[in-house]
């Protein structure tokens, strides 16, 4: 297909080299990603080709489709236990890539953050009085050192506050200052 193979392509995909790339997977199965190189079939390396597949053309991939209830809660759960290793707990969610939940945290820890925080002064005062738990959002900070110190004590964060709050595609239409029964 390519008469020089010491040239690694780089960028974006073309439908053509999704084409042999799908035409590699049919007859091998997902697999053998360097052979793809070595026997001339793509300028891509064997990496590039493998996260392709993972990322983009495996037909069990859901792309567009938000996150269920059960999805949201594995999500916080494992990445509790797991801290940040995405594709770890991307094994737990068919179809979803690393990515995807990587996005999925990072979207949710914000729009937590975001009904948290408190107006002026008057509206601590309103929350103080209701008895309303309001967490910080350091509370959401866990496992910073799980990948980077293996010395580090082992945190267990506390999440139990995280079932007070309704599925994320309602969270737009909640006051934080009500109570989690008046949602």
């Amino acid at each position: 297909m390519y008469d020089n193979m010491s040239e690694i392509k780089k960028g974006p995909w073309k439908e053509e080299e999704d084409k042999v790339l799908l035409s590699h997977v049919k007859k091998y199965g997902p697999r053998e990603w360097s052979s793809i190189r070595s026997k001339g079939l793509l300028h891509r390396t064997g990496k590039s080709c493998r996260l392709r597949w993972v990322n983009k053309l495996r037909p069990n991939l859901k792309t567009g489709i938000k996150f269920s209830a059960e999805e949201e809660r594995t999500i916080i759960d494992l990445q509790a236990q797991y801290g940040n290793k995405w594709a770890r707990i991307a094994t737990y969610l068919p179809g979803r890539t690393d990515n995807d939940v990587k996005n999925f945290w990072s979207s949710r820890k914000k729009r937590l953050a975001r009904s948290l925080q408190m107006a002026p002064s008057s509206s601590n005062k309103q929350v103080e009085a209701s008895g309303v738990h309001a967490p910080s959002f350091e509370a959401l900070e866990f496992n910073k050192n799980s990948s980077r110190d293996k010395n580090a004590p082992s945190v267990t964060p506390d999440i139990s506050f995280i079932d007070d709050f309704p599925p994320m595609d309602i969270f737009d239409h909640i006051d934080p200052l009500q109570s989690p029964s008046e949602w």
